[in-house]
């Protein structure tokens, strides 16, 4: 498996960003602790609802801002959820939800412990 985060990418975002690199990254990263529990419910909703339209759509919004921030991992878990949702159906979703929110709960602690200042 993939690292939970790769450094590398946030490391890119410090080095474009210059002086204000470190209040970038903060206000991106804060950004994403509040809209990747929101993708994650939509994600949650769709399934409950059944509703395979709004599962890709609500998986491919994780995965994007996932993306954005080195998640690659999780962003892995939400295009399989992409693709399922794409087929049509929401079967076979709920083990990779599981594992998208686990992986989701390890990310937020690396972001939380390792670039933010503030908490």
């Amino acid at each position: 498996m993939k690292d939970i985060i790769d450094r590398e990418i946030l490391q890119n975002i410090r080095d474009i960003a210059g002086d204000q690199a470190d209040e970038l990254l903060e206000e991106l990263i804060q950004n994403y602790l509040e809209d990747a529990p929101q993708s994650l419910q939509r994600i949650r909703e769709a399934l409950s609802a059944d509703d395979a339209a709004k599962l890709e759509a609500a998986a491919h919004a994780l995965r994007s801002i996932s993306l954005n921030l080195g998640a690659a991992s999780l962003a892995d878990v939400c295009q399989s959820l992409e693709f399922i949702g794409r087929a049509g159906n929401t079967d076979g979703a709920d083990p990779l939800v599981i594992q998208a929110e686990s992986i989701y709960e390890q990310v937020k602690e690396i972001l939380r412990q390792d670039y933010l200042k503030s908490e």
